[in-house]
């Protein structure tokens, strides 16, 4: 998944398109809107079964697979993934993301 790790506030806004973005916040806007798709990462981080995580590359690739045994890393609910802000995110990336180093995608592809 792309989009996943947004890097300002405004970028992480969500939205229709970054045109609603930017009429709605035309002095902040600069060019670059991923919306809120990390908290589908953290609601994919609550399920069992899953290995999720975020290449820390290009505003955060979401990698999902399938993972026989794989426990949930996350226990929140809905309402409080719903809930969540961007504040939660930019004081909490690593753990929300599980965050890594594109380098590390390398070691991943070799592992499956």
């Amino acid at each position: 998944m792309h989009d996943c790790n947004p890097t300002t506030e405004i970028a992480a806004m969500p939205a229709f398109s970054p045109v609603e973005v930017a009429t709605m916040y035309p002095e902040a806007w600069r060019g670059v809107w991923a919306g809120d798709v990390w908290k589908t990462i953290v609601r994919l981080r609550c399920e069992p079964g899953l290995e999720v995580f975020v290449l820390d590359a290009d505003f955060g690739l979401g990698i999902v697979r399938k993972k026989e045994g794989a426990q949930p890393v996350l226990t929140l609910t809905a309402e409080d993934i719903g809930n969540m802000h961007y504040g939660d995110l930019a004081d909490n990336r690593e753990e929300l993301l599980d965050l890594r180093s594109p380098y590390y995608l390398k070691d991943f592809l070799e592992s499956v």
